[in-house]
């Protein structure tokens, strides 16, 4: 009876076990299917999203650090001009016109201002949070990706921002200052401590001026020759703008025919005296007085200003201008004029 049983509930038993086997595979079947739908591929796709952030990452980095570079480059050459000029005026050398050193400073002030600040990664890094590298889960991953896009996106725009700089403006304003600065320089120190024979040469290069000769000790008007303070050489000069002063006539006496004697004119031929060597004066044209110094220069000038002396003087470099009292206001002027130019050549 019991094998009757057990034959009549066998088959109930194997199809329960083939069910329950069944379930079992479906379960994991609905399991793994849920995985790949929910995990596995919400992950593969942040992932995939994640190496293409990086990779834009990757070449917004790079187009950004050439777009630095540029203005890195420009920065230096700009630079390189500012240093240039500085070392000019940092050589303290006095410029003739004083106007050319603040004009040089100025232009230093305005390069200097307008040079583009060169931005940093980590600039750039600091507006975005920190990194998070090596984050594997999925909401890692999704926050590492979103960083990347916002940092991609900062790149990219300061590197749209930054261009080359063009610098040719500031850099041509600072190339003529420098020169302008370099010549002046170089014309007071020509104009400081000339020798005798270049003054000479200059004047006679001026219209007007007929003659121009240098004091001696021994015919030196004013006794300032090689003194302490006193001018290395001392150049005076005639032109033909001051009026010519007719001598005085002196009576010629003829001789008596009927004298004898005393009155008789002598039949020898008396020896002519010798010439008296020739007064140098400033009233004939001018003089031009030579220091070493312009400070000594300046110191002769201010004496002759409180002193009773007619002359029309000024200052030029080391050397003192006089001219005559007897040339007109204009005349002095455009004298003066002419012999500045013709010593500045």
């Amino acid at each position: 009876m019991n094998e009757e049983i057990i034959e009549e509930t066998g088959k109930p038993k194997k199809r329960f076990r083939w069910g329950l086997f069944f379930s079992v595979l479906i379960i994991l079947a609905v399991i793994a299917a849920s995985g790949v739908l929910f995990i596995y591929l919400p992950y593969t796709e942040s992932m995939a999203e994640y190496e293409a952030a990086l990779d834009a990452e990757t070449r917004a980095e790079i187009s950004f650090e050439k777009a630095a570079e540029q203005v890195s480059e420009a920065n230096e050459e700009l630079e390189a001009s500012i240093d240039l000029i500085n070392r000019v005026i940092g050589l303290g050398g006095a410029p003739l016109d004083p106007a050319t050193l603040d004009a040089a400073k100025a232009a230093v002030e305005k390069a200097e201002s307008a040079l583009v600040p060169v931005p940093t990664l980590s600039g750039v890094i600091g507006q975005t949070g920190e990194f998070t590298p090596g984050i594997r889960d999925i909401k890692g991953i999704i926050a590492e990706t979103a960083l990347l896009n916002k940092y991609t996106e900062l790149l990219g725009n300061a590197s749209s921002a930054l261009g080359t700089p063009d610098y040719s403006e500031v850099t041509a304003l600072l190339e003529q200052a420098q020169k302008d600065l370099e010549d002046s320089i170089d014309l007071r120190v020509k104009i400081t401590d000339p020798n005798a024979q270049s003054v000479i040469s200059a004047l006679k290069s001026v219209s007007g001026i007929i003659s121009a000769e240098a004091a001696t000790e021994d015919n030196d008007p004013f006794a300032m020759l090689g003194t302490e303070d006193g001018y290395t050489s001392c150049i005076f000069f005639e032109s033909d703008l001051v009026p010519a002063e007719l001598p005085e006539e002196e009576a010629a006496e003829e001789p008596d025919e009927n004298a004898e004697g005393e009155n008789a004119p002598d039949e020898e031929a008396a020896e002519p005296e010798a010439e008296a060597p020739k007064a140098l004066t400033t009233e004939a044209g001018g003089a031009i007085e030579v220091y070493e110094s312009a400070e000594l220069a300046e110191s002769r000038d201010e004496a002759l200003t409180k002193t009773a002396n007619a002359d029309f003087h000024t200052v030029f470099g080391s050397m003192v201008i006089r001219l005559s009292p007897k040339l007109s206001a204009i005349q002095q002027q455009e004298l003066l004029e002419a012999i500045e130019a013709a010593l500045l050549k």
